[in-house]
């Protein structure tokens, strides 16, 4: 190794900073190893380059393996340089609200905490720091959501407390938006308000959608707001599509037809996965219970072909 540095407690203090000196003048991309105490370079040592941590024996409290992870951490954010290709994946949508960032920015959210964990009854617990540079950890969160969800998460049983214990065992709270089981959780009403698909208080469902709702602040006023608009449209397609397909079977004609198949296709593009609430507009469909709006929600969508439509609109 070219660039490798050694710090230990009989350098001299002009001799360290020489050392950190040397560290900071070498360029981002280039490869580097520092041996050191913790002592030496523990709390407060900032070096964005460095994203690997080597322990060369065992430490004895936890809270120290914490401390040195988090400053490895705070200096070196780079899953931001994924935040492109993650707003590709869900269209420029906000993954938990499925709604669009018109002025603020998106962050990308660890979904497990990297640095501390708040549980259901507010206690304080270590994050997942060695999940920090995983990117299967990653979505893509409106400043609104990520602001309000910050480190709860809460585990009902069997918290992964390292890198040796697997998080599949976990038990937890927050619906994932990547898992479609957990999507399904959550349905919406007239009023644009986000609730449990389960209506049952005791069930575990029911929990689980209840504490991601109000997590995520989910049923904010602007959310509400702009969902109750969603299903007032998808409603008034629905009277629409009633009305013309009554008139058809009365009165069997192309043109109506036609339009029928027109109304359908709009209805159907309102619940692709590109349209901005689009779960809004399934919920109203299913709670329609019409045969044709059932159909309509079973349409399969080629989203290889939609991301790459929505990547050349995006320039």
């Amino acid at each position: 190794m070219e660039h490798c540095f050694v710090v230990h407690g009989r350098l001299s203090k002009k001799q360290r900073t020489a050392v950190f000196a040397a560290l900071d003048a070498l360029d981002e991309s280039a490869p580097r190893v520092i041996l050191a105490t913790g002592r030496l370079i523990g709390e407060g040592f900032d070096h964005p380059p460095l994203d690997t941590l080597v322990l060369g024996m065992p430490i004895s409290w936890k809270g120290t393996l914490q401390q040195y992870a988090k400053a490895l951490i705070d200096g070196n954010a780079i899953w931001t340089e994924l935040k492109a290709d993650l707003e590709l994946l869900s269209f420029g949508k906000c993954w938990y609200s499925e709604a669009r960032e018109k002025v603020s920015h998106y962050h990308v959210d660890h979904f497990r905490p990297k640095k501390q964990c708040m549980d259901a009854n507010g206690s304080i617990t270590c994050g997942y720091w060695w999940l920090a540079y995983d990117w299967k950890n990653y979505r893509v969160s409106g400043s609104v959501i990520n602001t309000a969800k910050r480190d709860k998460f809460a585990v009902y049983r069997n918290r992964a407390e390292g890198p040796d214990t697997p998080i599949e065992d976990e038990l937890i709270y927050l619906l994932d938006p990547l898992n479609r089981d957990d999507v399904c959780l959550l349905t919406f009403n007239n009023n644009g308000e986000a609730m449990p698909l389960n209506p049952d208080e005791d069930a575990w469902d029911h929990k689980r959608a209840m504490y991601t709702i109000d997590v995520l602040d989910l049923n904010n006023a602007k959310l509400r707001r702009a969902r109750k608009i969603k299903w007032k449209e998808i409603s008034q397609a629905i009277d629409t599509i009633n009305a013309y397909q009554k008139q058809y079977n009365e009165q069997p004609s192309v043109r109506l037809q036609t339009q029928l198949h027109e109304f359908k296709k709009r209805t159907r593009e309102l619940i692709s996965p590109t349209s901005e609430l689009s779960c809004t507009y399934r919920a109203c469909l299913r709670a329609s219970r019409e045969d044709w709006a059932i159909d309509i929600l079973q349409t399969h969508f080629n989203i290889e072909q939609l991301q790459q439509e929505y990547r050349e609109s995006m320039g």
